[in-house]
């Protein structure tokens, strides 16, 4: 499938935005604790700010960081509540503070720890999900091949590398001829299926990375060969008419063969200031609808002269 790197950063970008408010927020809340902790047992202010500096540094760093950051917190405290700030001389009273922030700060850190594996662990879920929508919603439900608007995606990008660089992009439009009359025949589960497989071998038959199938619409499929000049194209869809008519997917009410076959148009371009993507596609469909008017399972390439 046609990877599109800048819609998986995109998703990732919101979800990195998303955990940075829950960030936020739960330092908040951590740093509230810590402040009232401190107004509760009147914990100096360089206690406080050592307080608040366990929760950041436990979220930026995780417990190791926040264990360093709570020994310097209890250094600070010990300094502060003995009798003389140079000497640690614990009084009834300052003892039973320091065991009690003491407590209170592994709590803090631990809480802080849990909380930040727990987001670590939620943001990964996030991400994995978003990617896995995301490549839903560049996928056709039925065939699994890109759909219409990854097709629109990469032919625009393609298109604005074609006119950048002034080299061409080829575009070959398929159409599964009277396939209406085979749905009417075989049933409309025997049809997906034969979408299915005829997909399958669309896909099969892209042989360069930069290469795109896509379910166009109904029975049609779309194939975007970048940096295709016209003769390639033409041996591509030479290559997709025989490998769909080698299916030998039987097909009694056709008029023109035993099995299924493909009718094919073919356009090849350098993009240019003045056109669009717009142009191309209708300039394949033109190429389709003249190869079904001439009788079908053939290919017609694009000719402004004699396609109107």
């Amino acid at each position: 499938m046609y990877y599109q790197p800048q819609y998986i950063e995109a998703s990732m970008l919101k979800v990195h935005k998303a955990r940075k408010v829950i960030l936020g927020f739960v330092s908040l809340l951590c740093i509230a604790i810590a402040v009232s902790l401190a107004q509760l047992f009147s914990v100096p202010n360089p206690a406080v700010l050592c307080l608040i500096g366990v929760v950041f540094s436990g979220f930026v760093g995780g417990a190791p960081w926040g264990a360093a950051s709570g020994a310097l917190t209890m250094a600070n405290c010990a300094w502060f509540f003995s009798d003389q700030h140079s000497v640690v001389r614990f009084s009834g009273v300052g003892a039973e503070k320091i065991v009690v922030i003491f407590f209170a700060v592994t709590l803090m850190v631990s809480m802080v720890g849990a909380l930040k594996r727990g987001l670590e662990s939620r943001t990964r879920e996030l991400a994995a999900a978003n990617a896995k929508l995301l490549v839903l919603s560049m996928s056709d439900g039925l065939t699994g091949i890109a759909n219409r608007r990854q097709l629109d995606l990469a032919i625009a990008r393609e298109w604005k590398l074609g006119e950048r660089e002034r080299v061409p992009l080829s575009v070959v439009m398929i159409d599964i001829d009277f396939f209406k009359d085979f749905n009417d025949f075989y049933g409309h589960l025997a049809g997906d299926d034969a979408l299915r497989r005829i997909a399958g071998e669309l896909e099969r038959q892209m042989r360069r990375p930069g290469d795109l199938v896509a379910r166009y619409g109904g029975e049609e499929f779309v194939c975007v060969c970048p940096r295709t000049r016209f003769d390639g194209a033409i041996s591509v869809a030479e290559r997709v008419r025989r490998s769909v008519e080698s299916l030998g997917v039987a097909h009694a009410t056709s008029p023109i063969a035993p099995v299924l076959t493909v009718s094919v148009g073919v356009v090849s371009v350098i993009p240019v200031p003045g056109q669009s993507p717009d142009d191309l596609i209708a300039r394949a469909d033109s190429a389709l609808y003249a190869a079904k008017r001439a009788g079908r399972n053939r290919i017609v390439p694009y000719d402004p002269e004699i396609i109107a």
